[in-house]
């Protein structure tokens, strides 16, 4: 709460199973246990939606989150694979050829997080500040997925002032 508000607060998406003297990770034994998927963008909301409902198809635990701005998925999978980074890589690549998504940080799923193991995600009850967002970021259930844009900024935004108003940060 001292910093909601004020700046953008973020956390590792991953755990590692090693970490140096300094409490910095060893980056090559990142447990790879989820999948991000980051849209932005003017289609952000459909392709995210795209996803989901391709996961879900495929009976693939995962959950939806609105960023303040645009759309995250965390797709959980089991952490046996022998190349997680390369077989995360393919995957992520595969569904976007097939469900026709771009890998474009502007236009589709943005090709920096594909299977990156330092990837940093906005924690969920905390404010987007960036000046384009200035909404909260909140888990979003499938019936709010399929809101509008502006519908889900919306409640985005009266999150966002319910929030503020609660830990007494306006009146």
């Amino acid at each position: 709460n001292l910093h909601n508000g004020k700046m953008n607060c973020y956390t590792n998406l991953y755990d590692y199973e090693e970490y140096m003297e300094s409490g910095r990770p060893k980056y090559s034994t990142c447990i790879w246990d989820r999948v991000i998927w980051d849209f932005d963008g003017d289609n952000a909301r459909e392709m995210a939606k795209k996803v989901s409902d391709y996961l879900e198809e495929l009976n693939i635990l995962h959950t939806v989150i609105f960023s303040g701005r645009g759309y995250h998925i965390y797709s959980f999978i089991e952490d046996n694979l022998n190349t997680p980074q390369l077989a995360i890589r393919r995957y992520q690549t595969e569904v976007c050829n097939i469900l026709n998504i771009p890998l474009s940080v502007k236009h589709g799923l943005d090709p920096t997080s594909i299977a990156n193991g330092t990837k940093i995600i906005r924690i969920i009850g905390t404010m987007n500040i960036r000046k384009e967002a200035q909404r909260a970021c909140f888990g979003i259930s499938k019936s709010e997925l399929c809101m509008t844009h502006e519908e889900i900024r919306e409640l985005a935004r009266r999150l966002t002032r319910n929030r503020l108003f609660s830990i007494g940060k306006i009146s």
